[in-house]
């Protein structure tokens, strides 16, 4: 009879809603700090003039002077198939504030926090799965999550895609890759529990999925990373994880597509794959793979030391793997992927499954 005692049901009751009300004080709390450091770190960025690319895009672009190019014609779409999203955000800023950049740089910061916030709620969700949720604790996972984020708000190295106004098109393209997969772990949570609720989270998901496709090409290889995440966190029969999966997988055609005339001759369909794969450089494919290897060392190098950042970096352009930088460069990326493999593979023993976490981040970051 005793577990049934009024007394001692209204204190398990008041203990439950405590921790919830806890939780929620929290959260707000943690967002009003976001919100808090991202206007105080990037203030000084408001009146910030337009700058490179900014010009042909934004104060001589005809096409977002007018907000009835993207909602009442195609005007806007067909000059944008991939970039729709992005420049509809220029047109809506342009016919609030002209060419004033003070409006455009509020919509970027506020962006970049939305987008800080996103990277805490995915490390907060990814705690909460199955695979992993007994091995780090409550507290640990918050704070790891937290500080995730925080790092990702206050991190010098996202200066340019925050202050550079039309690289908006790559965060707003990361928020609505992170937000999909902020909606994908919360539906996977509740699959087995509330039916409902999980398939709203997964349309969410696919939906922001496909926002992503349509407001930059970058957002291509997304779905790869959302498929390596159901595999490394989730345990599923390979038939259910083809049904999930699938409709993110289709979304992998909806960029070319909305670039390539089918209805063209072969020869010419060809030409333009050629044309839009490449990068619009005199380089050739060999010399930019090169390249890249080196300077994605530095990226990595930014990463841990963000000193002598550049807004246009003149980097010099390697021809042979046997030159000594891209050779190292090369070795270090080797190595992280080697070291991102161990860790998955010692992630399998239970008690070192936390382990996963990060060697997710590391192929995260190679794939995108």
């Amino acid at each position: 009879m005793s577990i049934y005692h009024p007394r001692i049901w209204v204190i398990g009751v008041t203990k439950t809603f405590g921790t919830g009300k806890s939780d929620l004080f929290r959260d707000v709390l943690l967002i009003c700090i976001f919100f808090l450091l991202g206007g105080v770190i990037y203030s000084n960025t408001l009146h910030s003039p337009f700058v490179f690319d900014d010009g042909p895009s934004i104060t001589r672009n005809s096409t977002i002077k007018d907000v009835k190019n993207f909602f009442g014609s195609s005007t806007g779409y067909h000059k944008y198939p991939t970039r729709y999203i992005g420049y509809i955000t220029f047109a809506l800023n342009y016919r609030v504030g002209g060419v004033d950049p003070f409006g455009y740089h509020v919509i970027n910061i506020l962006i970049h926090i939305v987008n800080s916030l996103l990277v805490y709620y995915i490390l907060s969700a990814t705690f909460r799965v199955p695979s992993i949720k007994n091995v780090v604790s409550k507290e640990k996972s918050w704070i790891a999550s937290a500080t995730a984020g925080i790092l990702f708000l206050v991190h010098p190295v996202q200066t340019e895609s925050v202050t550079f106004i039309v690289q908006r098109l790559t965060s707003l393209t990361a928020m609505f890759c992170l937000s999909s997969m902020v909606f994908y772990i919360k539906s996977m949570l509740l699959l087995d529990y509330i039916k409902k609720k999980s398939y709203l989270y997964y349309g969410f998901s696919v939906l922001s999925c496909v926002c992503a496709m349509k407001t930059k090409e970058i957002s291509f290889i997304f779905p790869v990373v959302l498929i390596l995440y159901e595999c490394l966190f989730f345990e599923r029969k390979i038939k259910q994880r083809v049904f999930l999966l699938l409709p993110y997988f289709l979304t992998f055609f909806i960029i070319p597509v909305s670039l390539l005339t089918f209805n063209a001759p072969v020869e010419k369909v060809l030409t333009d794959i050629g044309s839009i794969t490449r990068v619009q450089t005199v380089m050739s494919r060999w010399e930019y793979l090169l390249t890249q290897i080196s300077v994605v060392a530095t990226y990595i190098r930014l990463l841990f030391f963000p000193i002598n950042q550049n807004l246009d970096y003149d980097y010099p352009i390697y021809h042979s793997l046997s030159n000594p930088r891209v050779f190292f460069s090369a070795m270090l990326l080797l190595s992280l992927v080697g070291i991102a493999v161990w860790l998955y593979l010692q992630s399998r023993k239970s008690a070192t499954a936390g382990l996963r976490v990060i060697s997710f981040g590391i192929l995260w970051f190679f794939i995108t």
